[in-house]
């Protein structure tokens, strides 16, 4: 299978919208899905702009995939410098919840994209 790219993602919903049988038909599953193979890889923004996706339609349907996939709204982040004594707090809040991390420094990388999900 070719990597899933905004391009090509933005090329089955051509497709789908071009094939659909009336303009009221919801956006299938598996693109969504796509969608959401590819929502740590660009911004919430450019996606919705070349999908042409409602924001917050997007952003439920990405935190609903995120429950079904098993993985809840947490990120299991494993240290690569076990020891480091440097570190920071990072924290979402939404919808009057706040999830709060500490991680090290050198760890951050790994976890924001994930917080990128949750937003």
């Amino acid at each position: 299978m070719p990597a899933i790219t905004l391009d090509t993602v933005e090329e089955a919903f051509i497709a789908w919208r071009k094939n659909r049988s009336s303009r009221i038909e919801a956006i299938p599953q598996a693109l969504w899905k796509r969608v959401f193979h590819i929502y740590q890889d660009y911004s919430q923004a450019e996606i919705c702009h070349r999908l042409r996706l409602n924001s917050g339609q997007c952003k439920k349907k990405m935190a609903e995939i995120l429950a079904e996939s098993g993985q809840g709204s947490f990120v299991v982040a494993q240290s690569s410098t076990p020891h480091e004594s440097s570190v920071t707090t990072v924290s979402l809040c939404s919808s009057g919840r706040t999830l709060s991390v500490s991680v090290a420094i050198n760890d951050i990388g790994h976890v924001l994209p994930h917080f990128r999900a949750l937003l």
